[in-house]
């Protein structure tokens, strides 16, 4: 079911930044310029002091036409260029909607732009993967298929089986014709190649699916260790608290941490021993079970320790 409405929504991440984006897609983009722009052409940036009913300025703005259906939705398409508060994007947001559009759902940009076929499927599910890609590798892969790399392989996967179809059914219907004993000998051999291109379309799509994980890195061992001490070295910042009382880290603390061109999830976790505490108890099971889902398990020991090596 296709919604006719006009939808805006704030395009830029959450938080402050020098620059803020709100896109608008619909009908409605044409009052909103009638209103507050109407000399504007299509595709070029104009400058526009944006103000609310009572004409007082909120903000100097970039204004963005897309004229339809050259936009990514295929819509009209307005894009606001703000400075990046979230106190002026929202104030913003609030005079467009609900005046001109309603506020959009999470992907509905992307959802009208494969209703109005200016995407199919794949590229649709490439466009999430490319914004949550965590690392370099990730992001290329993704952009592959954004540009219609898998599609095109899908497609022609499509017109071999479809091709190889047509003979299968020649052969039946025609058993008495030349021509289809030369279908016939062949026939198992594209069948072959058919099965190859989906084998390599699916390996392709596995690795992809990889690439989109995060490594989990945990950090593990028995308390007063170091393991929130490394935890925090590895952040370069005082995130996890840490004191010379056993037992300070009670549950798992997942943090992001950029290496290289990569993103990899780093946990901390409580100090493994046995204890009567219930809370600390249920902190060493979680810490066990974070274990794994670990691509990498780094045991932390104390060396002064007699037994450390028997830890290990």
């Amino acid at each position: 079911m296709r919604d006719n409405d006009t939808i805006a929504a704030i395009a830029t991440a959450h938080g402050r930044s020098a620059i803020g984006i709100i896109r608008i897609s619909g009908p409605g983009v044409e009052h909103i310029l009638h209103e507050h722009v109407p000399s504007i052409r299509p595709r070029n940036a104009t400058l526009v002091d944006f103000c609310d009913d009572k004409n007082e300025k909120i903000d100097s703005v970039i204004m963005i036409y897309y004229k339809n259906p050259h936009s990514y939705t295929g819509e009209d398409l307005l894009e606001i260029q703000t400075h990046g508060s979230p106190i002026i994007l929202g104030k913003i947001l609030n005079i467009l909607c609900p005046k001109y559009a309603r506020q959009a759902r999470a992907g509905e940009f992307t959802e009208r732009a494969f209703l109005n076929n200016k995407i199919d499927l794949l590229q649709a599910e490439a466009t999430i993967d490319l914004i949550n890609s965590s690392s370099i590798a990730a992001a290329n892969s993704a952009m592959k298929s954004l540009s219609g790399t898998y599609s095109k392989q899908v497609s022609e996967i499509k017109s071999d089986i479809i091709k190889t179809r047509s003979s299968i059914e020649a052969i039946i219907n025609f058993p008495e014709d030349e021509t289809t004993s030369l279908d016939q000998k062949h026939i198992g051999k594209e069948f072959e190649m058919i099965v190859e291109k989906i084998k390599e379309l699916l390996s392709i799509t596995e690795k992809g699916i990889k690439l989109n994980e995060n490594a989990e890195v945990v950090i593990v061992g028995e308390p007063n260790s170091g393991k929130s001490t490394l935890c925090n070295a590895l952040l370069k910042e005082e995130k996890i608290i840490v004191t010379e009382y056993p037992g300070t880290t009670r549950d798992v603390i997942r943090y992001d941490l950029k290496v290289g061109d990569n993103i990899v999830s780093l946990t901390d976790t409580a100090g493994i021993r046995q204890t009567t505490d219930k809370a600390e108890a249920q902190g060493v099971k979680n810490a066990l079970r974070s274990v794994l889902d670990a691509s990498l398990i780094l045991c932390v020991m104390d060396v002064n320790e007699a037994n450390h090596e028997t830890q290990a």
